[in-house]
């Protein structure tokens, strides 16, 4: 780098130049953003004069280079490394490519770092509350430039390289072509794009910090020891979706399609641990698919979730492309748009969702209703209105021409001049890369004061991730110094259910669908807040269920014995009630008389309430609840129990009366044995019974119980029968 002199740092506010040229910016019809270009301009002025320390970050403006004696300036330099474009795959690495499509990630994020420059400039912070910090004036000025990615890991690792290249005093020729080193990178969206550009800026001594790189490996310090993020890691993020799914949704077996690289395989560890802290009985089915995402690898994976029969899918994919296959194959092998499985995604579900239009009935429509997504909410603060405002404030053409002048291929993309752009702010990323932006800023001037002027990366990074935690646009800002991640707890999290919305499309004729995002659920503090109910596949707000309804193969009675048992107990009842009426009529009999009447009508009618028995064991589940069941069974006992004992307490009472009067007849004795004499041990046999049913009935009564004779593999009955329990119940 520069070999210079070390400058001396002032607690000075701008110069009187640089003032005032940002002042009359203010004051004529210049750019929102005007600070970005003043001090830009104003960095090229003194560029002869410009130092940069060997090991440090800012570009320096030693005193007496500057009108004002005594007056220290530092330019901080932010890279930001955001996707922009997706063109042919084939020529990604070239400079000159048909762009295909843009990114609306990188566009917006471009337009909230840049918003955030200016704040930093202008000192305009009342996005954030700094009550608690030191607010001197900051004699650093910061300017950005945007690097588009290209949504490539190989095209964003050479530009890092190049970019972050030191720069040789012998070679003039690279000097003039890269004169601006950077001082730190923000960036570069994707975590698989971020990882490689990370490697690179740790390694040349830049931090680098992200407001969407979610990927719980940038966590690793020996790999990424200059990374950060103002984003919670996907571990963080872990805990609020697996307690979501398991306290609100009581899910207990979850399928989770991720895409097979450090990402998607990262994310689905957190998803492991979280589950092991918060519902440990989870089991979660991790089935994974090529980042290529040819047609053979999603019938692959899509067949092996038709196996499975899970209903209940969670998805961490990369691209709009792999969002497409997945969604479009998972119709037509029926595991989505069936009103049966339900899908949940990852926060990169939002780049493809957003704005698609599809044609109503089509087999996309079909797979994306009743969709959700997940993500750490940068939309839900009390102060995000105010910077949705300003934000909104910035679509106007002075600063469209300014971004530009900026931002790659900003003209040719959908959002240069429309009105819908920034109309609201559309995605959370985008208030992350602001708080991302702002919180360097303030960690270097606060760096850059208390080590006279000079910032290395190591004090740089320090001083971002060790920065007292303060009230910003997504909540309490604060990074885990061990991580460089935002504190979990300290960020909201959000669960978007996205609804169809219809429209005529006036070319074709045809109804055509988009899908509105609408907030059901908040997370913060440990807690699910529900806003509104979540409306899932089937149209309803009911808890689906995770596995099919087992295909169960009930055992009833037949039909062909009910009826020849009904047709046998109605004999019986008759046989029984003619029995009686015979006794009756032939009462004054002399055989009737010696057989004892009154028993035979005991017998007959404990014959019937036997009998009545029957009636009672033809209930099961095909035609009563479990516990009316339950009520037959007991019934049964009550009724077999009774009739058997007045049959035999009326014979037993019938024999002893007989075995009386022979015995004192043999003795030359006479004897009058009345009916009240020999009812006695039918009575204590009666009220014996009585008592033991009535025990049996208050403390232990006999239950229908459904005996699984065979399961699935999800232990679920698909062969049972039902049956009284007789033997633990009370005898």
């Amino acid at each position: 780098c520069f070999p210079v002199k070390r400058a001396t740092v002032t607690a000075s506010t701008m110069s009187q130049e640089s003032g005032s040229e940002l002042n009359n910016n203010k004051n004529s019809t210049s750019p929102l953003l005007g600070s970005l270009e003043t001090f830009e301009e104003l960095r090229e002025r003194y560029e002869n004069d410009i130092v940069r320390d060997e090991g440090s970050l800012l570009d320096v403006v030693p005193e007496g280079a500057l009108p004002t004696d005594n007056t220290t300036m530092g330019f901080f330099h932010f890279v930001a490394l955001l996707p922009f474009t997706i063109g042919d795959p084939q020529s990604e690495m070239e400079e000159e490519r048909t762009v295909t499509s843009f990114f609306p990630l990188g566009y917006e994020a471009a337009v909230g770092i840049a918003l955030a420059v200016q704040h930093l400039n202008t000192g305009e912070l009342s996005l954030l509350h700094l009550s608690s910090l030191d607010q001197q004036p900051c004699p650093i000025r910061f300017t950005v430039e945007f690097v588009d990615t290209r949504l490539s890991a190989g095209y964003a690792l050479n530009q890092a390289v190049r970019i972050s290249e030191p720069l040789q005093e012998s070679n003039e020729e690279q000097q003039e072509l890269q004169r601006q080193l950077p001082s730190a990178f923000l960036g570069a969206g994707l975590s698989a794009v971020t990882a490689p550009t990370s490697l690179v800026s740790g390694l040349r001594g830049y931090p680098q910090l992200s407001g969407s790189a979610t990927s719980a490996e940038l966590d690793d310090k020996v790999k990424y020891p200059k990374f950060a993020r103002t984003i919670p890691s996907d571990a963080g993020n872990a805990n609020s979706i697996i307690t979501y799914l398991t306290q609100k949704l009581g899910l207990k077996r979850l399928a989770v399609i991720n895409v097979n690289d450090s990402f998607g395989n990262n994310y689905v560890h957190g998803l492991r641990e979280a589950a092991l802290i918060h519902a440990p009985e989870l089991d979660i089915l991790q089935i994974t698919i090529e980042s290529e995402s040819t047609d053979e690898s999603v019938k692959q994976t899509i067949k092996t979730l038709k196996d499975s029969q899970y209903q209940f899918v969670f998805a961490v994919l990369i691209n709009d492309n792999m969002h497409k296959k997945v969604m479009t194959e998972a119709v037509r092998m029926d595991v989505a748009g069936n009103g049966r499985h339900n899908w949940v995604f990852a926060d990169s579900f939002s780049t493809f969702i957003d704005g698609l239009r599809v044609e109503k009935g089509s087999p996309l429509h079909r797979a994306l209703r009743g969709t959700g997504m997940f993500q750490a909410s940068g939309m839900v603060g009390s102060r995000f209105k105010q910077f949705s405002a300003e934000m909104k404030l910035l679509n106007n053409p002075d600063d469209f021409s300014l971004l530009a002048r900026m931002v790659p291929y900003f003209e040719e993309s959908p959002y240069f001049n429309a009105e819908s752009f920034l109309n609201p702010v559309k995605l959370s990323y985008t208030s992350f890369f602001y708080e991302a932006t702002i919180l360097t800023g303030l960690a270097a001037c606060k760096a850059a004061g208390e080590n006279n002027m000079t910032l290395s990366g190591d004090d740089l990074y320090e001083s971002m991730t060790t920065y007292p935690a303060f009230e910003s646009i997504t909540g309490k800002l604060e990074l885990d110094p061990s991580t460089g991640s935002r504190v979990p707890a300290s960020a909201f999290y959000e669960v978007s259910n996205y609804l169809e919305e219809e429209e005529l499309d006036p070319r074709t004729g045809k109804i055509m669908v988009r899908f509105r995002p609408a907030i059901t659920d908040l997370y913060h503090d440990g807690e699910w807040q529900e806003l509104t109910p979540f409306v899932f596949s089937s149209g309803k707000t009911d808890t689906p269920r995770d596995i099919p309804l087992p295909n169960t193969e009930q055992h009833f009675i037949n039909t062909g014995i009910r009826i020849i048992t009904l047709v046998l107990l109605a004999i019986a009842l008759i046989m029984a009630m003619g029995f009686a009426g015979w006794v009756r009529k032939n009462r004054d009999s002399r055989v009737v008389k010696a057989s004892q009447p009154f028993f035979l009508y005991l017998i007959c009618f404990g014959c019937v309430i036997l009998l009545c028995s029957v009636i009672t064991m033809q209930f099961d589940t095909q035609n009563a609840s479990i516990h009316g069941c339950s009520i037959a069974c007991t019934a049964t006992v009550w009724l077999v129990s009774i009739g058997i004992t007045i049959i035999f307490a009326a014979l037993y009472a019938k024999t002893y009366r007989i075995n009386k009067i022979m015995r004192n007849a043999s003795q030359c004795k006479k004897i009058k044995m009345t009916i009240r004499n020999t009812l006695k041990p039918v009575v204590v046999m009666l009220s014996l019974t009585f008592i033991l049913l009535i025990l049996m009935t208050a403390l232990d009564p006999v239950k229908y119980r459904i005996h699984i004779e065979q399961i699935d593999k999800f232990g679920q009955p698909i062969e049972t029968y039902g049956h009284c329990d007789w033997l633990n119940s009370m005898p």
